[in-house]
């Protein structure tokens, strides 16, 4: 699948390969910024206007959960495991959370942050 994040539009757009069939998932508010998902492809996580955050089930196309107004919008990144979310605002501390349950596990004062990435073997 290609997952695509809709600004303005309050879902997100999952579309099947080959053959294009496209589902979408209900967002809140305005619609997705940044993104990042599993290395199995198991679960997307989605970062919108407004500061929530949203884990999804793409095969399924639903929406698993979501906690609100937790920082301005931001960039994504995931550990190769998918343990741990990196949460990079503009405005706010880095985000560090836990996948399972969703919740912030500490901040790291890096600064304002547009983006944020991770090595492929999570060690950088």
């Amino acid at each position: 699948y290609v997952a695509v994040t809709n600004y303005g539009v309050p879902r997100l757009t999952v579309i099947q390969l080959p053959g294009g069939v496209q589902r979408h998932v209900p967002m809140p508010g305005t619609g997705g910024w940044g993104i990042a998902g599993t290395p199995d492809g198991s679960r997307l996580y989605v970062q919108g206007a407004g500061g929530w955050l949203a884990e999804v089930d793409p095969i399924l196309a639903t929406r698993v959960r979501h906690v609100g107004a937790i920082a301005s919008e931001g960039a994504l990144a995931l550990t190769p495991d998918g343990a741990r979310l990196y949460y990079a605002t503009q405005n706010d501390p880095l985000q560090v959370f836990d996948t399972n349950p969703l919740e912030v596990r500490a901040p790291l004062s890096t600064g304002p942050a547009a983006l944020v990435d991770m090595a492929p073997d999570g060690s950088r």
